[in-house]
């Protein structure tokens, strides 16, 4: 148990690092360590109760964080498994399941475990290895991670965490369209305030270096879901999904050239979702995306709101704070 606890610390301390560095996504990443802290906490002193006293609670769209994304991602930055204590935390999320045997957070988190064993394996889901001893590692370790899911879904298909760690499988493994489909659209029906169902949509139509892209597909999934979310968060979700996807992309595609965005739509997104949640995150990407569209007024009037509160990692190397002013000031 000792060995655990080590290892958790280690994740909290390097949880920026892993952000980046893994298949997790940058943009939900919070700033708020603390609140991952206390969920190591509660894993520490296997306070399975607390646990899933938490994720219960964070299952609402109503639970947000600073930017405006649901609490409940934060799950994501300790549900899964890395290094080589990983069998480790496998045990303990069978325990956790044993104490709870209709736990979504321990049937979700002990899937993902599996998932993130089996593309360890392969060196990630972007620069996969098809060696073959790799690949008879990986293939059951896929196929134990799916059956969980389909076995645990009667229980923990009231969380979206299991659509976005199905669909996420899904799209990794690259089944089919339809497939693909059926679970996003299921999710979406039960969650339709749950962003980053349509992030990871987005995400399949459209690759990261930007070639092959399905603009018209990304565009349709981003419309869809400013629509279904309009409720809970007005047209903002139209910036916030673009600039994820954007993100992804290499850094010599001009979105708004090659890609189907308006920055005018963009512009008045940004705006809304400033509104709603001013933070330094939001505004900074306010002020990236300005600068892209070559928005004078705008990028001069964002930077002056963010002049104490300026987050390098937030801004591609090719249109840094610095040449940005430099096109601008």
């Amino acid at each position: 148990m000792n060995e655990l606890k080590i290892l958790f610390l280690s994740i909290i301390i390097s949880l920026p690092i892993i952000a980046k560095a893994s298949s997790m996504n940058i943009h939900s990443f919070n700033q708020d360590v603390n609140t991952i802290a206390g969920m190591y906490e509660y894993k520490l002193n296997e306070n399975f109760a607390a646990l899933d006293t938490q994720i219960n609670k964070w299952n609402n769209p109503e639970e947000r964080d600073q930017d405006g994304l649901w609490k409940l991602l934060s799950t994501t930055h300790w549900g899964g498994c890395y290094g080589s204590h990983w069998q480790e935390s496998l045990q303990f999320y069978q325990k956790w399941l044993k104490f709870n045997p209709e736990s979504a957070g321990a049937a979700t988190a002990e899937s993902r475990c599996w998932i993130d064993a089996a593309w360890a394996i392969r060196g990630g889901k972007y620069n996969p290895s098809d060696d073959p001893v790799a690949m008879n590692i990986f293939t059951p370790r896929i196929e134990k991670a799916e059956q969980i899911l389909k076995d645990s879904k009667k229980f923990s298909a009231s969380n979206p965490l299991w659509y976005l760690l199905y669909l996420d499988l899904a799209i990794s493994t690259k089944r089919d369209d339809k497939f693909i489909e059926s679970i996003f659209n299921e999710g979406i029906t039960k969650f339709p305030s749950f962003q980053e169902l349509y992030f990871l949509m987005t995400k399949h139509w459209a690759a990261r270096s930007g070639e092959k892209a399905n603009w018209q597909k990304v565009n349709e999934v981003i419309n869809q879901a400013v629509t279904l979310t309009s409720n809970s968060d007005g047209i903002s979700n139209y910036a916030r999904l673009y600039s994820w996807i954007a993100y992804r992309q290499s850094l010599e595609l001009n979105i708004f050239q090659d890609g189907l965005i308006s920055w005018p739509k963009m512009r008045e997104s940004y705006e809304d979702l400033v509104r709603r949640y001013p933070s330094p995150n939001n505004l900074n990407d306010f002020a990236v995306y300005a600068c892209r569209a070559g928005d004078k007024s705008t990028y001069l009037t964002i930077r002056a709101e963010i002049q104490e509160h300026v987050l390098s990692t937030r801004w591609p190397s090719n249109y840094s704070m610095d040449v940005c002013d430099h096109m601008f000031m």
